[in-house]
Parts: structure tokens; sequence; C-alpha cells
């Protein structure tokens, strides 16, 4: 748009030849880092969490899990209907069965609905600012 306005017939243009998983690492960080535009919160907390559960987790992006949780209870507080699976899509995968969380003084112990367990540790960071911690995997 901002080329158009100044009649330009073109635009320079840097190629980069990468991954789909890199791209969207890029796209990220350079959302996070110009910030010239304006985001679209509840798109970039999807990829946010898609990302969230991949080996790389967050890393590249210039967002954290605490960047993700704000998101999170952003959405939540604009109260905004969201379907179950995209809720699904915002909570990232953390808790597997067999495993113990220390959710500050209390345990978690991870039956076979991993789902809510996820969901449980989530809730629990947002609302006491604490960081979940894996005893076991």
């Amino acid at each position: 748009m901002a080329a158009k306005a100044l009649k330009m017939d073109t635009v320079p243009v840097e190629w980069v030849d990468v991954d789909e998983d890199s791209e969207v690492r890029i796209l990220l960080a350079d959302n996070r880092t110009t910030r010239l535009g304006l985001d679209d919160n509840t798109a970039l907390t999807v990829l946010l969490a898609e990302l969230a559960n991949t080996e790389k987790q967050l890393a590249g992006t210039g967002y954290d899990y605490e960047d993700l949780n704000n998101f999170i209870s952003d959405i939540a507080n604009e109260e905004l209907k969201l379907t179950t699976d995209s809720y699904e899509k915002l909570v990232p995968r953390l808790a597997n069965q067999g495993e113990t969380w220390e959710l500050g003084d209390s345990l978690l112990v991870v039956g076979e609905n991993e789902e809510d367990c996820d969901k449980l540790i989530v809730t629990w960071e947002k609302q006491t600012r604490g960081k979940a911690v894996l005893r076991n995997g």
C-alpha cells in the first residue's frame, strides 16, 4: 500500500528460502520486533500455540509462554466465544500421561485426560503468575 501511495513501479525484495517452520518463526519475530502493523491477536495466539507444541517450541519467535498466556487471557477477557476446537488450539500441549507437575505446593499427576491437565496448568500459571515445573517425564 505504501509503494502504491508513492506511485512506485517496483519495490526491492529479499527472498529467503526456508522451511515452513522457520518461515513462521521469521514472520512472528518480524511482527514482534517491528510493531509497524496491527496484530490479529486471536490468529497470533493460535500460531504461537501451534509452535509451542513443536520441538523448538517458541524459540526464535520473540515470544515466550508468558506472552502466550497473556494473549489467551486477553482473548478470554474480551469475552470472545471460542469453539472447543479453537480453545484446544490455544492451550499448548504440556502434560503427558504419567507425568508429575509441581503447581506451587501442589502436585498434579497426569492421568488419561491430558487436555484437562494442560488447561489446569495454563490456568494455574495465569492465576498465580507462577511456573509449573515438570518433576518427571
